[in-house]
């Protein structure tokens, strides 16, 4: 799928052509109605003559709404660039297109629209104006088409271009990393929270579980619509209505990502290689101040020059730019800057979760002018340096690179002189291929991982020597490593002898628990009374806790509904006849049980129930037979 976007100055009759093309009025608001002046951006669909859809942007062209118009053409994939007969090349015509280039757009179709209303001289002197302005450009575009609205006359021809056009348009690639970036929330009786956007990458489905990085929200889709069609599943460069659960509209901001858990997350710093326009009046030095335009969202931002003093109109360089508040940006994305509500300029984000960097440094420098080309081994090693440990799959999202062009480079660190320094670390043995749970870390990063878990499991057995070890889930909270590389870690720990995992607890080797000579006495002594009355044991509450947990992890007790406890071979004794009793009897009641041992019915029902647990028996209506 694609979106088409208008673009132009106010009044040039945007609007009423994308109504001309759609035969639906983009304009949504009363008070845009009402003056005949578009605000926000509206949105229409087209049918094509090859049968293929398109999604259109139609923006406002008014000097005081460019914020809304970068909303709205900032996801598009063609432009429609607008110049009316009667007014030609106007100022908001020239930024407009500088916007366009700014944010990469390059295939674009020049309309003359109102041709109806002037003679055809003036009309030649207007295209030849727009030609020079075009031809000054970086867009892309075959020739320049005249159209008059109120006629028709032109808009077939219009539409057979745009048509021919996108068949010519790569489509936007699925990374299998959805992004649907949200330019309304709202909430609608009977179904609540909606949002708008333009899905930019990756796909999805009815069902699916999502987040909002931004929000820190995490929600459910509903249902799902395109082109006001109910849909199952949308693809990248679709513009789609999500029906959300989970999450209130009030706390969608425009600007805000729905992507899937655990992909994406926000960023307030990112490297970009910026360029000021030919037209940017003053220079721009280090620490300026400007707003950062990306997607629908903006923020106050500090520019950070990295290898210059100061930029002049029309030059580039590479920078910092701090943002104000969090937003969720990716490698590649596009982006505009502007100053005194005058676009100044703009660039690419080269790294989307930029660390602090001295200026003028040449290490960060070469990084920044080569992360483009991954196939610098030792620049690509030296940008691994820097972000690792990483999964394959987060590096891909920060990359934005195909994932088999990822696999490539990343092979080709394996197999280069710098294969020692970087591990590639994968989740079930070190003979898979490269997949999107592979670990890349650095040799520092692993050895340390690996000595804080050694020390962490050896602290835990100075501070509780009666225990057996400590289990994984408390283990992963103790220690400030990232989850995936932990994992990785304590496998290969257990795989070399170097740690000992034994139901789910963590030891060294030949680590055995123990007790004070106090508490030593006095778990015989519970053992000798489960012995000699195991239906009558000792409130737990009399029994200091780390010694109830030794005789349990030693197996010399066993605990039994929570609460009651039985020495380990008395159990083995009463499981041992109650599973005899039902193989005789087919069958057997808690009341059975409860008489063959001379018990209570509290005992027999705790001690069913654990067998039920155990996966020995089942209940069957008021009995227990064998599983």
């Amino acid at each position: 799928m694609f979106t088409l976007g208008t673009a132009g100055h106010v009044d040039h009759g945007k609007s009423t052509l994308v109504q001309a093309l759609t035969g639906m009025d983009p304009d949504r608001l009363r008070e845009e109605k009402a003056r005949g002046l578009t605000i926000v951006p509206g949105y229409t669909w087209l049918t094509l003559p090859s049968g293929r859809e398109v999604s259109i942007v139609d923006v406002p062209g008014h000097a005081k709404f460019i914020k809304n118009m970068l909303t709205g053409v900032a996801s598009i994939d063609l432009a429609i660039l607008v110049v009316a007969a009667n007014e030609s090349i106007m100022p908001q015509t020239t930024e407009h297109l500088s916007i366009l280039e700014l944010l990469n757009i390059k295939a674009c179709i020049p309309v003359i629209t109102k041709a109806d209303l002037v003679d055809p001289d003036l009309l030649e002197l207007v295209e030849a104006e727009f030609g020079d302005l075009l031809g000054t450009s970086s867009v892309d575009y075959s020739h320049i088409v005249r159209v008059s609205s109120v006629t028709g006359a032109g808009i077939q021809g219009l539409i057979n271009q745009i048509d021919t056009l996108l068949g010519t348009c790569s489509p936007k690639q699925d990374l299998n990393a959805p992004r649907l970036v949200v330019d309304r929330s709202f909430s609608a009786s009977g179904y609540g929270t909606i949002v708008t956007g333009t899905l930019i990458e990756g796909k999805l489905s009815i069902g699916q579980s999502v987040e909002l990085p931004i929000a820190k929200e995490n929600a459910r889709i509903r249902s799902i619509q395109s082109h006001q069609k109910a849909v199952t599943t949308v693809y990248p460069g679709q513009r789609v209505a999500l029906n959300l659960s989970g999450v209130s509209w009030q706390s969608i901001k425009r600007g805000e990502i729905i992507t899937t858990p655990d992909l994406f997350s926000p960023t307030n710093a990112v490297d970009a290689i910026c360029q000021l326009l030919e037209s940017t009046a003053r220079p721009l030095y280090h620490n300026s101040k400007a707003t950062f335009f990306a997607g629908a969202a903006t923020t106050p931002c500090l520019i950070r020059l990295l290898d210059t003093d100061k930029m002049i109109a029309g030059s580039k360089a590479k920078t910092q730019i701090v943002l104000e508040s969090k937003l969720v940006l990716a490698r590649g994305d596009n982006f505009v800057l502007r100053r005194n509500d005058i676009t100044i300029g703009g660039g690419i984000i080269l790294d989307s979760h930029a660390r602090r960097h001295k200026r003028h440094d040449q290490t960060t420098i070469r990084r920044l002018n080569t992360i483009l080309d991954p196939t610098d081994i030792e620049t690509f090693f030296q940008f691994l340096r820097q972000i690792v440990p990483i999964t394959v799959s987060k590096l891909s999202k920060q990359l934005g690179l195909p994932f088999a062009d990822l696999v490539k480079a990343i092979s080709s660190i394996h197999s280069s002189s710098f294969a020692s320094e970087i591990y590639i670390l994968h989740p079930n043995n070190q003979h898979d291929a490269i997949n999107a749970d592979t670990i890349l870390v650095d040799q520092p990063s692993w050895n340390r991982a690996k000595t804080t878990i050694i020390e962490t499991v050896t602290q835990f057995h100075k501070a509780n020597p009666s225990r057996r070890g400590i289990d994984t889930e408390s283990l992963y909270k103790k220690i400030a490593i990232q989850r995936d590389l932990a994992i990785a870690a304590l496998k290969d720990l257990i795989s070399n002898k170097c740690l000992v995992l034994e139901q789910s607890s963590i030891s060294v080797p030949n680590y055995y628990p123990s007790l004070d000579p106090l508490k030593s006495a006095s778990a015989e002594s519970l053992i000798q009374h489960l012995i000699k009355e195991p239906f009558s044991p000792p409130s737990l509450d009399t029994i200091e806790e780390d010694v109830v947990t030794f005789l349990i992890e030693s197996n010399k007790v066993e605990r039994v509904g929570g609460a009651i406890l039985f020495e380990s071979n008395t159990h083995k004794s009463i499981v041992s006849k109650i599973l005899e009793e039902i193989t005789i009897r087919g069958s057997i009641t808690v009341g059975e049980v409860r008489d063959l041992f001379s018990t209570s019915r509290k005992f027999a029902l705790a001690i069913l129930e654990d067998l039920d647990q155990r996966g020995l028996t089942q209940r069957v209506g008021d009995a227990r037979k064998l599983r």
